[in-house]
């Protein structure tokens, strides 16, 4: 389903049913059956894979919460701020050096010594953080998941509405449940002991993990601000489009949204503008400043080469092509001469690089290089000439280093309607002459100095 008419039938659920009905133990529990419904219906399949999936998540969850049993999360009782953060983030710098390109800028910026930062997983022991880190632990335990017939009766109606099995989206809800339970009740541990603690700041407030968090800090009174980490526009349904915000807020989301800019403030407060809990602010986007300012390298070599990346999505809503067909015949036609191609996967895409060489097989090796995600992106940026996705927020990222993008496809023309026709980004409906000319064009390197999507980082810690 697009994302716009996913987003949509989200807003008509809530409009129907008393949705602050879901609760467990206390805890409002519609923002995890919204992301269960939400990733559902954007989701490119419903079939056997997608089950088999989530089979092979489950098993590998049960794994590593077996080991955790043996492990202590450790702790630095002094802080008062910690970070929550993910292995995806984390960008090499050189010489096996990582730095976590969401939260480490936020660190540095606030000059705190009493700070501590989490990871959800482990770091591979080869990996040398820039700045230290623990790691959170998940205690296993056997929880049993109650669920009233109030609320499995609304359940099954959502679940014919949306058109999937009740019984799936039931055991969907169980399984999630148990695993909210856990980390509610490993983060209530943890930040019980941290006795001056007044902040945590997530990346991904809707993941389960982050929600038992959130839910164990406000539990403590410790306030929860979630990490702006890519775009927040108005048809993402777990930042727009909350219509029944209950008086007292919802336990599972951050008190506050970090953005990077009013836009992504705009878009939150859109459908619910005088809420009084899980408010929007502008920080910006320190990782910007702090690349430019500690891992840049000016390159003084300039090239009449054209240097294309493409910043390539995981089949979702009306995207089911990583590469498109347009793409493929313009690499196959004379017009490719003397042009290059990066592919850059999505970090969570494990498929992406199988289908990459199976997709580009009959093109010719040396116009293209496949980038899994490992490399920097900003440095991908300073050797590139310009920039395509189907509707990726590294756009935003390109503009701020003079990279134009190009957008295609019926899911981008809807989700940067507003971009597009202020003429911040180009588009095409999946057109090779399109693409031609807007590779020539000499205009499609005037960006508008105007958008303020991204704005500076203006944050003051106490």
């Amino acid at each position: 389903m697009k994302t716009v008419d996913a987003f949509k039938l989200i807003l008509q659920i809530e409009d129907l049913y008393n949705i602050n009905i879901f609760s467990w133990k206390g805890l409002g529990t519609w923002p995890l059956i919204r992301k269960i419904i939400w990733f559902r219906l954007i989701s490119a399949s419903h079939s056997h894979k997608y089950k088999n999936v989530k089979h092979e998540l489950k098993v590998g969850s049960k794994i590593l919460s077996l080991f955790s049993i043996f492990k202590k999360t450790k702790i630095n009782y002094e802080s008062k701020r910690i970070f929550f953060s993910r292995p995806e983030y984390l960008q090499e710098v050189g010489g096996q050096k990582f730095v976590d390109r969401i939260v480490d800028p936020i660190i540095e910026l606030s000059e705190l010594k009493k700070t501590s930062k989490y990871y959800f997983r482990k770091i591979p022991r080869d990996k040398k953080m820039i700045i230290s880190h623990y790691e959170m632990t998940n205690k296993l335990s056997y929880t049993y998941i109650y669920i009233d017939k109030n609320q499995i009766s609304i359940l099954n109606q959502i679940a014919k509405l949306i058109q999937i099995d009740n019984l799936e989206l039931e055991k969907e809800y169980r399984k999630e449940l148990h695993t909210l339970s856990q980390w509610f009740n490993s983060a209530k541990k943890l930040l019980f002991k941290h006795k001056s603690l007044t902040e945590i700041y997530v990346t991904c407030w809707y993941t389960t993990e982050t929600m038992g968090i959130c839910a164990a800090a406000k539990l403590l009174g410790i306030q929860t601000i979630d990490i702006q980490h890519g775009k927040q526009g108005q048809y993402q349904a777990m930042y727009s489009g909350w219509t029944k915000i209950p008086e007292g807020g919802y336990d599972l989301m951050p008190n506050k949204f970090w953005c990077w800019g009013k836009p992504s403030c705009d878009h939150i407060l859109k459908h619910s503008p005088h809420r009084k809990y899980h408010i929007p602010f502008v920080g910006g986007f320190p990782w910007i400043d702090y690349y430019k300012k500690n891992i840049m390298i000016e390159d003084s070599t300039q090239s009449n080469n054209i240097r294309v990346l493409m910043t390539l999505q995981p089949p979702q809503g009306d995207n089911l092509e990583r590469i498109p067909d347009f793409i493929l015949r313009f690499l196959s036609s004379e017009h490719a001469e003397n042009i290059h191609f990066i592919f850059r996967l999505h970090p969570n895409d494990s498929h992406g690089f199988s289908y990459c060489l199976d997709r580009l097989k009959l093109i010719t090796a040396n116009t293209y290089t496949i980038d899994v995600g490992k490399r920097n992106l900003y440095d991908l940026f300073s050797e590139s000439t310009h920039h395509i996705t189907a509707y990726s927020s590294c756009s935003y990222e390109a503009f701020h280093f003079g990279i134009p993008t190009l957008l295609y496809g019926s899911e981008s023309k809807e989700i940067y309607k507003q971009e597009i026709e202020e003429k911040v980004f180009s588009w095409t409906n999946s057109n090779i002459d399109d693409l031609i000319n807007w590779l020539n064009s000499k205009s499609s390197n005037r960006l508008n100095t105007h958008h303020t999507y991204i704005e500076d980082t203006n944050v003051k810690f106490r």
